[in-house]
């Protein structure tokens, strides 16, 4: 029989997803790969640090580098992944911290940073989960690839402080809205439950 979903699973950190099965997957494997290439060594950094971290996509043509690439995607994306804070990061954990960790999402709303003038933040609300709690923050904006996105990131903070959960899910707008539903049942499955 086959399955209706993907189930993207880590065992060890207690944290999964589900996709729908017609959707194509992007490993760990193929998003280190690309991290790896990166001259920075804040992402070098973070990339030693990763526990787990896996995507799916409706389109089997997106790669990783297209997972981790700030232009928006014509082609829905999730992506989960799963990291030790550094030492530093440990000291600076605040919802602030999680909410900025993709984009300076703080700074764009309080006005401290230049922010795209179409920014409109749909959702900014508290989540708590069996082994973390943070926040869930979905934002539409046109980035420097002049096309308009709807970003949606939880980021949680285990319950420890030693780890953080990210899960993003994102598309250009007009691909979001298209599959609204299909989106939100796959935000929504995304779990917590802390390391095993």
């Amino acid at each position: 029989m086959q399955t209706s979903q993907n189930y993207a699973t880590s065992k060890s950190t207690g944290t999964y997803f589900t996709a729908p099965s017609s959707w194509s997957r992007i490993s760990q494997k193929e998003i280190a790969t690309i991290e790896s290439a990166s001259s920075s060594s804040t992402v070098k950094e973070k990339l030693s640090l990763t526990r787990w971290a896996e995507a799916y996509s409706s389109s089997s043509s997106v790669s990783a580098a297209d997972v981790l690439s700030a232009n928006a995607p014509k082609s829905p994306i999730a992506f989960a992944q799963v990291r030790y804070l550094s030492g530093t990061e440990i000291n600076e954990a605040s919802y602030n911290f999680l909410r900025d960790l993709v984009f300076p999402i703080t700074g764009w709303a309080e006005g401290s940073i230049s922010a795209p003038t179409d920014l409109s933040i749909l959702d900014d609300s508290e989540v708590k989960e069996k082994g973390a709690s943070g926040i869930h923050t979905q934002i539409t904006f046109t980035g420097s690839d002049g096309q308009l996105q709807t970003f949606d990131q939880t980021s949680l903070l285990a319950n420890d402080r030693r780890s953080i959960y990210v899960f993003l899910v994102r598309c250009t707008t007009t691909c979001f809205e298209k599959n609204q539903k299909v989106l939100q049942k796959i935000i929504d499955s995304f779990t917590v439950r802390g390391d095993a």
